[in-house]
């Protein structure tokens, strides 16, 4: 076994034996926090697990964007609070562009109740360049080395001319 200090924790990595009839020796994991004074398991994990729950590669620029703001941590960690909070309020998204393009992509993510919808997040893709807005304060939320190159792939389209929509 091999344990690691990790942010808030520690991360153990093992091997152990898998599959139906436990035959398969393969890398695992488990991740622990600290929570108050004990520490708890908050990811456990193998290969084989990841292997099969790989993403297959988004095929278009509306997928390749859903799938990095709805995982964005800022997003998670406010949808997370969100539900404690407001339970009422439910995590969700418009999109905006009258028609399906496969390389521009403009929405926005937020919270519905049974009444109205609140946009939280402004959502823009295009020209390669992808932006997440915070509608509270305007901030743009930071994105990975890896996100930026997916989305100059399947983004390459130009933005909408907001005059030639009327807005």
């Amino acid at each position: 076994m091999h344990i690691q200090k990790g942010p808030n924790g520690f991360v153990l990595r093992f091997e152990k034996w898998s599959g139906s009839e436990l035959k398969l020796l393969v890398a695992a994991r488990l991740v622990l926090e600290t929570k108050g004074d004990q520490l708890s398991i908050v990811e456990e994990s193998d290969d084989v697990t990841e292997a099969r729950l790989k993403d297959a590669p988004p095929h278009d620029c509306a997928e390749a964007v859903d799938r990095i703001v709805s995982r964005h941590p800022v997003i998670e960690a406010d949808e997370e609070r969100v539900a404690r909070e407001m339970p009422y309020f439910h995590p969700g998204g418009l999109y905006y562009d009258e028609k399906p393009s496969r390389d521009h992509f403009s929405a926005s993510r937020g919270y519905f109740s049974e009444d109205r919808y609140d946009a939280r997040w402004w959502v823009e893709a295009a020209e390669g360049t992808l932006t997440i807005r915070d509608g509270y304060t305007g901030a743009l939320l930071p994105l990975t080395t890896k996100q930026k190159a997916n989305v100059r792939q399947m983004c390459p389209g130009k933005a909408e001319d907001p005059d030639a929509t009327g807005n």
